[in-house]
């Protein structure tokens, strides 16, 4: 059985939709620059970890972890997304193995303590970033499984 496992540092990003253009006469979808940035970034993580990996072949699970820098709105659907298209043909052949899929998106607190430590007050930008009082960074945890057929 395979399984991967990866840690993408940074504020997770959304698969933005792609801009659709007139040429021609024909309508062309670009995929914004960020988006592919984004994605190629945790492909080359993935063959950097595991130069040697075949895609799964079977049912796949996935468990997906977004850390976020900010509160801002962020879909859920669109930051999965964006991880599944990037491992695509690397980590399975596509993402229509997927059988199981389990997203947890992590937003900051939106209130800390006070510096005299008497009650709290609202998260300022710069403020170290926790979730339930725990310190953490912003990034994206990753793990990927074969599935036992049932």
């Amino acid at each position: 059985m395979k399984d991967f496992m990866l840690i993408v540092p940074g504020d997770p990003q959304p698969k933005q939709r792609p801009k659709v253009y007139r040429i021609q006469g024909h309508m062309r979808g670009v995929t914004p620059k960020r988006t592919k940035d984004a994605q190629k970034a945790i492909l080359r993580l993935f063959n950097a970890q595991y130069p040697d990996a075949h895609p799964i072949k079977g049912e796949v699970g996935i468990r997906l972890e977004f850390w976020m820098a900010s509160r801002q709105v962020k879909d859920w659907d669109n930051l999965e997304k964006l991880v599944t298209d990037a491992l695509n043909k690397v980590a399975f052949d596509d993402d229509s193995q997927i059988t199981r899929s389990l997203v947890d998106k992590y937003l900051p607190d939106p209130t800390m303590p006070h510096k005299d430590g008497k009650g709290m007050r609202r998260r300022k930008p710069g403020d170290p970033l926790t979730h339930k009082g725990e310190p953490y960074q912003p990034h994206t945890l990753i793990y990927i499984e074969e599935r036992q057929h049932s």
